[in-house]
């Protein structure tokens, strides 16, 4: 059964695979965490969407660079609230069409932390 999403649709689960990647980069650069922790379960999550959505591996290959060239002067974009909520929204519609209720779950703790290390930069925006 093939699914079939909007261009829009498309476009927005693109978009957060970006929120994703900018989120990992900022756990990187605050935390420390590459290998363990909350990065891998990001890439974990975008490598999700990529597939749940249908999106060109190109997605993830700019993903894995991105995380691979970060360095203490890697500066990362910030997020708004409305980037943050439409990300949610997307990682949330692939957890209803996931059958395992442990991966659903896996994935909807991991966004709450995404959220959580923007927090401070989306209360003050």
């Amino acid at each position: 059964m093939s699914k079939k999403f909007t261009t829009e649709k498309l476009e927005k689960a693109e978009k957060t695979v970006g929120i994703i990647c900018k989120s990992a980069m900022l756990n990187i650069l605050v935390i420390g965490e590459v290998e363990e922790g909350l990065t891998p379960n990001l890439e974990k999550m975008a490598e999700a969407v990529k597939n749940h959505f249908g999106l060109d591996e190109s997605v993830m290959e700019n993903y894995r660079k991105k995380i691979e060239e970060i360095s203490e002067e890697t500066s990362v974009p910030q997020i708004t609230n409305e980037d943050a909520e439409e990300a949610r929204e997307i990682i949330y519609e692939m957890c209803d069409a996931t059958e395992s209720v442990a991966e659903a779950m896996a994935h909807v703790r991991t966004v709450a932390d995404m959220i959580f290390i923007w927090n401070p930069v989306l209360i003050n925006e």
